[in-house]
Formats: C-alpha cells, structure tokens, sequence
C-alpha cells in the first residue's frame, strides 16, 4: 500500500473516530465490564456446580417408609412445622453439629409424634407443610473476623451436614403423615459476599444449595403425590395454602433495624406487612406471615394480617445476646390449619433446649 492511500485510510479513521460520542465510548466499557463480570460469575457458578455433582455421586437414595393411611374422621387438619435458623456448621459454648442433631431428631421430632398422635384422635391429619425459612447454614462470609465461632467449611454445611439432616426430617415426617409439603427460602447468613459488595445476584447463595442438595439425595421420592419440595430461587418469598389459609414465608431480614420493644423491630414490621399486602406485592394476598432471622420467637397482627417469628436452633447466639439483649433457648414453631379459617387454630413452640 502506498504511503498516500495509507494516509487515506489513517485520516478516515481519525475521522470516524473523532464522529463517535463520548457516551457510545462509555457504553461500550460498560459492555466490556458487564461481559468480564459474567464471566466470573459464570466461574464461580460452576465451581458450585462441581461441587454439588461431586458431593452426590456417592449418595445413595433413600428408601420411603410405608405410606400411612389417610384418616376417616370428617373433621380434617393441615399441619405446619417451621424450620428456621438452624445456623449449620455455628460453634458457641452450648452449640455445634451435634447439639443440632439431637436438638431435631431427639427431641423435635419424638415431640411431633405425640403431638401427631393427639391430634390424629380428633381429626384427619393427612398433610403437613414444612417451611425451610432460611439461615439454614451458618455460612462462612459472617464469620470472616472471627473463624472460630464456624466448626465447617460453608461446602461441608451445605452440601453434608445440612442437606442429610433435613433428609432424615422429611423421611421422619413422611412416616407420620399421607402427604408432606416443603417450601424453601434462602437466608441472609448463606450470601456468597457482603450484602453491598457481593457480584453475584441474591440468587447465589448457600441456603438454596442446601435446599436443593436436599431435595436431590431425596430423588425419586419427590413426586407432587406424596412429598413436593419447591425451593425458591429467585424471589425472597414464597407463599402457599394451608387449610383455609394462604401462608407467605420470608427470612426476615427485609425487616430494618434491632430497635422497638425487646430488641425486635415491630414497627418495621407492622409497615412492611402493611405495605405488602396494600401495595399487593406478592404473586397472591395473605393471611399469615412467618418469618425468622431474629432467633427468638414472638408475635402480632396488622389489622387482618397475623405474622409469627420463628426462634433458633443456636442456643447462647451472640446476635441475639448484643443485638437484642437476650440469651435464646431453640424452640421451632408447630402450627394447626383447618379449613374453616384463614389463620392457624394452634399455635405451639416446640422447645428443644
């Protein structure tokens, strides 16, 4: 090429260069930025992924126990159990691995057969709802400045420890009841990074893979006849009919603030559930709201609205003792539904400590 035609061409491209917007520029290092974030998302989405296949491979699925028969009383009941803040994988004084197995299949679920057995004596029980409310594991992003408090690595608790325990739950209670429903939400202690700082979206977080490591070592078991498990990904609330009423759960972080009465937030929380129902926020109106995150159990109205606070397998919880200025005792919540009314008949605290 000649030096001419090269000058030619070198001012063309000055020339188009100099006619590109400086926002054109801007956008397209947005682009680039975009594209490299994906990128390490995508990495870091697949490490998990590895993790999950690997971590499986060895599991063999469990057997069903026998199908109980369905009861012949007119009178009929759905029950509820809430599963929340089990902080898998957590260390303080009177906490860790093993306290929590015994907490959950020592004492929570013997205390459930006698309950189901009651109440069997009066009316059908032929179902149960299982809420996995969040906080299921520890995590490890809470725990960077002091290590010491977490007894595993957040892979062991959501991968192992966690997930088989909640499998030997639903094994239990498909033992009790015809039909066992359960319903799956993430945490705030399960985020992959802080809350301002995290590149991934809220999505990515170990709560959920938990939940689904659960539901996978379950197998075929999960049908939609006997056992559905939904585990919600996306949204940070997932709703549902129990008896007569319809049951929306969130962790409870969305509610701001230590404050109010008691170290807990009531008037954040009487404003969100105001908000959610008027501003029609969910996928469908509600009746009752559980939630946890707090570790101690507690609650209220809001006109029509009830909400129920979920306590914490974590005993001596150092959240609960600076925040809210309280030492908790574990307790999980135990809830009747008839179809005659849009709100729980029973309401029981299942204390474990």
């Amino acid at each position: 090429m000649s030096k001419k035609k090269r000058s030619v061409k070198d001012a063309a491209a000055e020339a188009a260069k100099e006619e590109v917007p400086a926002d054109v520029d801007e956008l397209r290092r947005e682009v680039k930025r975009l594209h490299r974030e994906a990128r390490q998302r995508q990495g870091r989405t697949q490490l998990i992924i590895d993790h999950v296949a690997a971590g499986l491979e060895a599991h063999t699925a469990p057997v069903a126990p026998p199908r109980p028969k369905r009861g012949r009383r007119k009178r009929r009941e759905s029950h509820l159990l809430h599963l929340s803040d089990w902080q898998t994988g957590a260390c303080t004084p009177t906490f860790d691995t093993q306290v929590q197995r015994e907490m959950v299949l020592d004492v929570m679920l013997p205390k459930l057969r006698k309950i189901h057995a009651t109440r069997a004596e009066a009316a059908s029980v032929d179902e149960i709802h299982v809420v996995l409310g969040g906080d299921q594991v520890d995590g490890s992003g809470m725990r960077s400045n002091h290590p010491w408090e977490v007894t595993e690595t957040v892979l062991t608790q959501a991968m192992e420890t966690c997930p088989r325990l909640t499998v030997e739950v639903v094994l239990a209670l498909m033992d009790l009841y015809p039909k066992v429903h359960v319903h799956a939400i993430r945490g705030n202690h399960g985020r992959s990074g802080p809350r301002k700082a995290d590149p991934n979206p809220e999505s990515v977080n170990w709560d959920t893979v938990a939940n689904m490591a659960a539901r996978l070592m379950l197998g075929d078991l999960v049908d939609d006849d006997r056992l559905s498990f939904h585990v919600e990904i996306e949204d940070f609330v997932t709703t549902f009919a129990c008896g007569g009423a319809i049951v929306a759960t969130v962790h409870g972080d969305q509610f701001r603030g230590t404050g109010g009465f008691a170290g807990l937030p009531y008037y954040s929380i009487a404003a969100k559930v105001a908000k959610w129902s008027l501003n029609q926020v969910f996928d469908e109106d509600f009746d009752v709201l559980l939630f946890g995150h707090y570790h101690v159990p507690a609650a209220g109205m809001f006109g029509p609205k009830q909400w129920y606070l979920n306590g914490s397998l974590q005993t001596d919880s150092p959240f609960a003792r600076e925040k809210i200025g309280a030492t908790n005792r574990a307790c999980q919540r135990f809830q009747v539904y008839d179809p005659d009314h849009n709100y729980p008949i029973v309401d029981h605290l299942l204390w474990l400590s």
